[in-house]
């Protein structure tokens, strides 16, 4: 993933000489979200938290309330990849002021909110074990089939 890594440092670099903290507050969303595809979950959160703030500092709540909601989802959906545990309650204050100052009927933000709810409704984090498969037919995972595979010919059953 070295591309993703010079990706991430590109994002860093343009949060660094951004002249506004709005745009500063876009290029570290962007940066967070390269640091969790590349499963450093801890990384990605501390950088949801930093555009969170500085998108407080620009005033903009759709972007503060994003990067807040994307911090909660971060940290259940790829805990084992944290040194830390970020404590639920902290968690549970962070999609609460998401939700809070989410801009009112707002379709971007549903999806990412709605997202951070169902992650967060349980205190527990939920990590497959090392051993499960990685998502190979026959190794722990099953293997999914839409019905057209099924009528297709030379498709197996």
């Amino acid at each position: 993933m070295a591309d993703a890594g010079n990706a991430r440092g590109h994002f860093g670099l343009a949060a660094g000489l951004a002249p506004a903290d709005g745009q500063a507050a876009a290029d570290l969303l962007a940066q967070a979200r390269v640091a969790a595809a590349e499963g450093r979950g801890e990384l990605a959160f501390d950088l949801l938290l930093v555009s969170a703030g500085r998108a407080t500092t620009a005033g903009d709540d759709h972007a503060r309330s994003t990067a807040l909601a994307e911090a909660v989802t971060v940290a259940h959906r790829i805990a084992g990849t944290f040194g830390r545990e970020v404590p639920h309650s902290r968690l549970r204050d962070l999609l609460a002021e998401a939700s809070r100052i989410a801009p009112a009927a707002d379709p971007v933000l549903a999806a990412p909110l709605a997202a951070a709810t169902a992650w967060n409704a349980r205190a527990e984090k939920s990590t497959p074990a090392p051993a499960a498969g990685r998502g190979r037919p026959g190794r722990g995972t099953p293997r999914r089939r839409s019905g057209a595979d099924q009528r297709l010919p030379g498709c197996r059953r």
